[in-house]
């Protein structure tokens, strides 16, 4: 046993080592800065008892930026965002993850140091990660062998999506963890009668529960493995229904809801108000929206394929053999094979079922993963010993033979990661036909980082912007790019997203397939203006960089933006207007002024034809914000903007016969030069 123990904090340290050492290669998330803006806001309420940042000297971000020595204060210690404003707006997922990773930047950071301001929030996901690590060790070595669990941490610790979001997701890897912990903990329970083991197993639930809701569906994993054990071992029947047993059982959900609540301070102020509000929030996630990939059945197929599609083939292929190795005999050492598959199923299951979802890929239910690397670790460790039985290698032998196939498997599988690094959230497998077969496939959320693109597209401007550039998002928000990583000359807002006046900003965003939420934006940069960097994952790219001036537009476009000085030909039919502009035009604008009060200005759909038969419709109405308004013009006046839209026919309409549009406005248009 203790060799075992010294093996699994062994692992655990390589994976933690290895993490560290990539840290910085690894971007922000999206879900991250609201768990460290409110882990830090409650880690200061239990260090030193203030709901505000009086006490900390003010954030200094030029310095930050500059001086690399500077760690006076966190990035995410947001007068803003203090505790005060959590106790009024906190919801959805619990803070501990958030608070736990606070308090590591508190430690390495503020007081040491020793790491950066990000790298430090991010070394508590490293941490957590390297424990699971060493408990998949610990777990499957008890129950196969030393070789099984060797097996099974290389499949875990190279499996593409926890390799990558065990350095920047802050709450599936966590809360993995810690589930894994609890299921172990009760296995090992039923193997050495300690109550403590037991109420240890409450602890570890209450964690995980204190991460993410996930754990609630220990019991479905458990319950199976209770059953089978009442049958075939009359030790676990004797122990089960004793006198000792109950009492725990009824503190394990007690001593659960007690962490949470415990680490919980919005909590405190309504608790069972407030409990109920968050189980409406999980319920709400887990039913209202999501993909399938067969939506005209009643189960949701889109987790199962896209776990097949993102999983490394070898790792596919051991699982399977892990799958009949375990079936040959399940009830082996208190039918852990039971526990592996319940977690793998329950997990891959609970989000299948009719009337429930999931989106954005599998990361929301990472506890199938260690199920995966548990069973596969089996099915390793079967095939070498069928394999050395079959070509009757001699027992001096034996070892060698094992530790090159170990060998083998662990540089296979690294060489994989090596390939797409630092995007391996983005891995998609040999079976579909890599990241571009997904694209081929129309496969949802196809490329999606989560943010982790972002960094390598700040680290390319950083170096490559000229001084005192201006920097916009197409989509993301202020919240997906630290500031602080920024290079300090660079000027980066939203708002400097200027569309056709063209006026010299950078512009960069991540082209996963997702919702688009700015039409026009993205028809602009996609079809106008030519790349001048991209980050690329398997040959595709996963984040593009735009430079929106003159020079950098495509040829075909690379022409002024001019007032048509003829008028167009209004015709005006129920609920519509349509213009005719005598040919077609590469249009770039409508600007219509309004010569009316009291009129609606709502809901005005547009639509532009080259023969006025054929219409295509515009995904944004009138009125919306696409681009800032820079021109100024007395009279209430709106825009619509088009991607050089060729037409010769406009055409608005709507629902509203009040509508300003019938009122006489002027309609002036804006189309590029010839």
């Amino acid at each position: 046993m203790q060799k075992k123990i010294f093996l699994a904090f062994l692992f655990g340290s390589l994976f933690l080592v290895a993490g560290t050492l990539t840290n910085r290669d690894y971007g922000v998330s999206w879900d991250e800065p609201e768990h460290f803006l409110r882990g830090q806001s409650y880690l200061h309420l239990f260090l030193k008892g203030e709901k505000t940042y009086a006490s900390l000297p003010k954030y200094d971000l030029e310095r930050a930026r500059l001086d690399p020595s500077y760690h006076d204060r966190s990035y995410y210690q947001h007068d803003s965002y203090d505790t005060y404003n959590w106790l009024i707006s906190d919801a959805g997922h619990p803070p501990l993850n958030g608070i736990a990773a606070s308090f590591v930047n508190f430690i390495f950071y503020q007081k040491l140091g020793l790491l950066g301001d990000i790298e430090s929030y991010h070394l508590f996901n490293i941490i957590i990660s390297a424990i699971l690590v060493a408990t998949v060790f610990i777990f499957s070595a008890e129950v196969a062998g030393v070789k099984a669990g060797i097996f099974s941490v290389i499949f875990l610790s190279s499996y593409p999506l926890f390799w990558s979001e065990s350095h920047f997701n802050i709450k599936d890897p966590v809360q993995t963890a810690f589930f894994l912990l609890a299921i172990f903990l009760l296995w090992k329970w039923s193997e050495t009668k300690k109550i403590r083991t037991f109420y240890l197993a409450a602890v570890f639930s209450g964690i995980a529960l204190s991460v993410k809701f996930n754990i609630l569906f220990l019991p479905f994993i458990i319950i199976p493995w209770v059953v089978i054990l009442l049958f075939k071992n009359r030790d676990f029947s004797s122990l089960l229904f004793s006198k000792k047993i109950i009492l725990p059982t009824l503190f394990f959900p007690i001593i659960m809801f007690s962490v949470l609540i415990a680490s919980w301070p919005f909590l405190w102020q309504d608790i069972l108000g407030n409990l109920t509000s968050t189980f409406i929030f999980y319920g709400g996630i887990g039913t209202e929206k999501g993909f399938s990939l067969n939506p005209s059945a009643s189960w949701n197929l889109y987790p199962i394929k896209w776990i097949i599609f993102t999983t490394p083939p070898l790792i596919i292929l051991f699982f399977v053999l892990g799958v009949f190795a375990g079936l040959r005999s399940p009830f082996k050492k208190n039918s852990a094979f039971v526990l592996w598959s319940s977690l793998f199923l329950v997990a891959v299951g609970r989000v299948s079922f009719p009337n429930t979802t999931i989106y954005g890929g599998v990361r929301q239910i990472m506890e199938y993963i260690p199920g995966v690397a548990l069973i596969a670790g089996l099915g390793a460790d079967y095939l070498t010993n069928i394999t050395a039985e079959i070509v009757r290698v001699k027992r001096r032998s034996l070892r060698l033979v094992q530790g090159l196939s170990i060998i083998g498997v662990f540089t296979v599988l690294v060489m994989n990661l090596f390939k797409i690094h630092p995007n391996e959230n983005v891995y998609f497998n040999s079976i579909v036909g890599g990241l571009q077969g997904a694209i081929d496939g129309n496969i949802p959320s196809w490329g999606n980082s989560y943010g982790n693109a972002y960094l390598q597209g700040i680290k390319w401007l950083n170096i490559n912007a000229e001084k005192n550039s201006r920097l916009a998002l197409i989509q993301g928000t202020s919240l997906n790019i630290p500031t602080v990583l920024l290079r300090s000359d660079i000027d980066f807002s939203n708002s400097y997203w200027s569309g056709i006046y063209r006026e010299g900003e950078y512009l960069m965003d991540m082209t996963h397939d997702n919702y688009k939420f700015y039409p026009y934006a993205w028809e602009y940069v996609e079809k106008l203006l030519m790349p001048i960097y991209e980050v690329k994952a398997d040959g595709v790219s996963i984040l593009i960089i735009w430079k929106n001036d003159l020079k950098n537009t495509k040829n075909q476009y690379r022409r002024d933006e001019v007032i048509l000085q003829s008028e167009p030909r209004i015709t005006r039919g129920e609920r519509k207007v349509i213009m005719d502009i005598g040919r077609d035009y590469d249009i770039t604008r409508l600007l219509i002024v309004y010569q009316n009060v009291g009129c609606e200005i709502k809901d005005v759909f547009a639509y532009t034809s080259r023969d006025g038969i054929t219409w295509a419709s515009e995904k944004e109405t009138i009125p919306t914000v696409q681009v800032a308004d820079k021109d100024k013009i007395v009279n209430p006046h709106e825009f619509l903007f088009f991607p050089a839209k060729s037409a010769r026919f406009l055409k608005l309409e709507t629902n509203y016969d009040n509508s300003c549009i019938f009122k006489k406005p002027l309609f002036r248009l804006y189309v590029l030069k010839d």
